[in-house]
């Protein structure tokens, strides 16, 4: 898989935490891969959640400008 051409969002973050749980359990991965994984995936998140929120405020911030 092109890894440059895979679109990131909140869904493909939650599946790659949900793949590093599975390898954990599954023995594939220490718990220090796991913990570093996680941690940088839940950075990734956060932060994705702050750029889609800002998109939200900025679209209804317009929608409402063009009411004046």
């Amino acid at each position: 898989m092109n890894e440059a051409a895979t679109k990131v969002n909140g869904e493909t973050i939650l599946q790659d935490l949900n793949r590093t749980l599975q390898k954990f359990r599954a023995g594939l991965i220490s718990e220090g891969r796991a913990t570093k994984e996680t941690a940088i995936l839940n950075a990734m998140l956060r932060a994705y959640d702050v750029a889609d929120l800002q998109k939200k405020i900025e679209a209804l911030e317009s929608a409402m400008g063009n009411r004046k």
